[in-house]
């Protein structure tokens, strides 16, 4: 089976066993609100299955903003 991580940490959530924080945005403005309320710094990931594809789609962002900005960034990759 193939999942996306979301999907994935849905399924380990319904069986308690414990994930750091983490939420789905879908735009660069929900990216920017979920990193305000975790309140410091953040990575933002791209949910791809695609080999070899994962370092690429893995950014670090220090505030609300950069996450917004990386969010945009890899919102525009194919």
């Amino acid at each position: 089976m193939r999942f996306y991580e979301f999907e994935a940490k849905q399924l380990l959530k319904k069986h308690r066993i414990p994930l750091v924080r983490g939420e789905l945005a879908k735009t660069a403005d929900e990216a920017k609100k979920i990193a305000s309320d975790i309140g410091g710094p953040v990575v933002v990931k791209a949910q791809a299955i695609a080999p070899g594809l994962a370092a690429a789609s893995v950014r670090d962002a220090a505030d609300p903003a950069a996450a917004k900005a990386v969010a945009a960034e890899l919102l525009a990759l194919d």
